[in-house]
């Protein structure tokens, strides 16, 4: 990779998990460095510090969950020490956070729960889709009341068959001895769901965007009927963003490649291109959403 790739996949990493790595290989007489590689985040783990290793070290697999694996097995690497130049060193990058001592937290990690909610409520929408439609029931047998551990086994296996977003609109397949034994479905009607769903939304989604520091949605593609759609304005709401957010992280890459690549580094900023000024109307405003950003 070049250095502009490895500056794009250093700072992907940045936005999921706050932190970056990337390995330095030193040029056989140790006075320069001869290779740059970007190091996938998820791949790193540090390691202990011991009365045999007093210095910062770290592991390398591919996938943690077959490091038993010969082909995933850890590899040893050096933190990076720059009064050490005889071996590849791992450039290890995270921001100050006093609850993070060894792995960073996400810059979004108070919107974790909108965003898992998000997925679940998609999960929700697609399983009825997928399995039928059917509202909330109780379900009531008729057949005596059971043991203590009885009712237990039962609710588990119940929930692991029918609890859940993915298992939304799933049929419920029951037995009895007879009409009199015979299990008793008990609608659970839900008033205005619809608009439940639709204020949820909408939480959802200004709790994720608040989470990210954006400044105007309609820069994500995100239509707002209330919000301007000229050029100028999303240009003003760009550069918000930028000096908000962008440039802080942006500055952050910058200095520590500078500090280890001894080479100035200047990642550019995003700008607005080829964006025709486009009226205040809900039509013309949906046709800036359809128009290619280049950022």
């Amino acid at each position: 990779d070049d250095l502009d790739t490895i500056a794009y996949k250093l700072a992907y990493d940045y936005e999921l998990f706050n932190g970056f790595a990337y390995e330095i290989i030193y040029s056989r007489d140790g006075k320069s460095i001869a290779e740059v590689n970007h190091i996938p985040f998820q791949n790193v783990r540090r390691g202990v510090k011991n009365d045999e290793i007093d210095y910062d070290y770290f592991w390398l697999s591919s996938d943690w969950t077959k490091y038993r694996k010969g082909e995933y097995e850890p590899e040893f690497i050096k933190g990076y020490d720059k009064t050490d130049t005889r071996s590849k060193q791992l450039v290890y990058v995270m921001d100050y956070n006093p609850q993070a001592q060894i792995y960073p937290i996400p810059y979004y990690s108070n919107a974790i729960n909108w965003i898992s909610l998000d997925w679940h409520i998609g999960q929700f929408h697609l399983a009825n889709a997928e399995n039928g439609y059917s509202p909330s029931v109780i379900l009531n047998f008729s057949t005596g009341i059971p043991t203590e551990e009885e009712m237990d086994d039962f609710e588990r296996d119940f929930d692991r068959k029918y609890k859940g977003s993915q298992n939304a609109g799933k049929m419920v397949l029951t037995f009895s001895n007879g009409q009199d034994e015979k299990p008793e479905l008990i609608p659970v009607q839900l008033n205005d769901s619809d608009e439940r769903f639709l204020l949820l939304d909408k939480q959802v989604q200004q709790n994720v965007l608040t989470a990210h520091n954006v400044t105007s949605p309609t820069l994500f593609g995100i239509y707002q009927p209330s919000a301007l759609g000229s050029k100028n304005e999303m240009i003003e709401a760009l550069d918000i963003f930028n000096s908000t957010y962008v440039s802080k992280r942006q500055t952050k890459i910058e200095k520590n490649l500078t500090r280890v690549l001894g080479v100035d580094i200047e990642l550019e900023p995003f700008v607005l291109e080829n964006l025709e000024v486009i009226e205040d109307t809900p039509a013309e405003a949906e046709e800036l959403n359809n128009k290619k950003i280049i950022l």
